[in-house]
């Protein structure tokens, strides 16, 4: 996939969350994974006890933010041709945006559960809010392609 999507991408996940353009060096990397991979990332840092509820969980990931290498992984079979697959990345990229702009730095595992609900809740917003802007474009699109009984040619 090409660099300028992601560059793209983070730029709506700036505009649409209100925090600000990261400096190059905040920049995250995006890399796509298998379903194994990610959720071998995620669960990594779980309590032993709780490692098969995350994985059972993680069945469902489409992406996550490793704050340790400032990258945003998806998972390989995501379209990111769609708007969902792009609003997973979106999505992600709110979560590096937080790391360093709202949490000076702190990774997801030093942050408090209220923090971690806070932010995924943040993220998601951010998230819905992107796909309901192109699902208003593609709606508007769509209505300006039909013609008005009015403007027909009798």
């Amino acid at each position: 996939m090409s660099s300028f999507i992601f560059a793209v991408l983070l730029q709506a996940a700036v505009a649409l969350s209100g925090y600000d353009a990261p400096p190059a060096d905040q920049v995250p990397s995006y890399k796509s994974a298998s379903l194994v991979d990610l959720a071998n990332m995620v669960c990594k840092d779980i309590e032993p006890v709780h490692q098969a509820q995350c994985m059972y969980y993680s069945v469902r990931m489409e992406g996550t933010y490793d704050g340790k290498t400032n990258t945003v992984y998806y998972i390989e079979t995501i379209d990111l041709d769609t708007v969902h697959g792009r609003s997973v990345i979106v999505h992600e990229t709110v979560h590096a945006l937080q790391r360093f702009q709202k949490h000076n730095g702190r990774l997801w595992k030093d942050l408090t559960p209220q923090e971690k609900a806070a932010d995924e809740k943040e993220a998601i917003g951010v998230q819905i809010k992107y796909i309901k802007l192109y699902v208003n474009l593609d709606q508007l699109e769509r209505n300006a392609n039909v013609s008005s009984p009015v403007t027909q040619k009798q």
